[in-house]
């Protein structure tokens, strides 16, 4: 590719720079033509969990209207790059059509735009940045892979460093948000017991452990995080990443953009909707 292109990555597990000098030179990497797509979020949400797809399919239609202006005149940036999660680029910004099939945003992975070989390297996050590290523990149900974290919560607490009672705290929380009214009545029941200090056994305290490694419930362990320090030490060395790194080409991008406006327009027109 003729851009410029400067990212960690790894090759059976060795760390190295990748660097193209093309665009440059550049006083410093922050005058580099890379620019970041922000976090994103849907609203509303806990009012309304059972939307349907026409809903649904007005959050993808916003959402591309706002990389539309956001792309607009923007003759400089080279790249996009972001981190987003696997259910906001299959679901959240994704046209879904009548026949169950979708119209997906070019949310290219950053490896393959990086030209890197299929399999032979690893994008991650780099653990030892301070930023990293805070975004790891305050906000654990974006940042951190949940089936991963699930298995190293489970192995904690079969050895007996993680037990019920560092779960109390979270798991009031939970029952005095909103979102207790997604639990299910055995979760609901096994986190009052929780609440109320009763005793769990081993299989029942996996259970807790297992929900709250969820994405949604994740974040009601950040102060155990920030407390425990063996946790967080086996959090940063053995949880995998949680978002999807994407980086695009604005070009690219915003005709992915524009196809889905075009698909969503070509669905309600036809069916005589607005």
């Amino acid at each position: 590719p003729s851009y410029g292109r400067n990212c960690a990555a790894s090759q059976r597990g060795a760390p190295i720079l990748l660097r193209t000098d093309a665009l440059g030179p550049y006083p410093s990497p922050a005058h580099l033509p890379i620019a970041s797509l922000s976090r994103s979020g849907t609203l509303p949400y806990e009012q309304n969990p059972a939307r349907d797809r026409d809903d649904r399919n007005r959050t993808a239609v916003a959402y591309a209207l706002i990389q539309v202006a956001a792309l607009a005149g923007d003759t400089a940036t080279v790249l996009y790059v972001s981190q987003i999660c696997e259910e906001f680029r299959t679901r959240a910004f994704a046209l879904h059509l009548a026949d169950d099939s979708r119209v997906e945003l070019d949310y290219a992975p950053t490896a393959q735009t990086l030209g890197l070989p299929p399999g032979e390297y690893t994008l991650r996050l780099d653990r030892d940045n301070p930023m990293v590290q805070s975004l790891l523990h305050n906000f654990p149900g974006f940042w951190l892979d949940n089936p991963t974290l699930a298995h190293v919560m489970a192995r904690m607490v079969a050895s007996g460093d993680l037990q019920a009672a560092h779960f109390v705290s979270a798991g009031r929380q939970i029952l005095t948000s909103a979102d207790a009214p997604r639990l299910k009545s055995e979760q609901l029941a096994l986190l009052q017991r929780l609440a109320h200090e009763e005793a769990l056994n081993s299989e029942e305290t996996q259970a807790v452990a297992q929900l709250l490694a969820k994405p949604r419930f994740a974040k009601y362990l950040i102060a155990l995080i920030q407390t425990h320090g063996e946790f967080a030490r086996r959090i940063g060395a053995e949880v995998a990443d949680g978002p999807y790194s994407s980086t695009v080409e604005p070009q690219p991008y915003r005709q992915s953009v524009l196809r889905l406006l075009q698909a969503a327009c070509a669905m309600y027109t036809s069916a005589g909707q607005s």
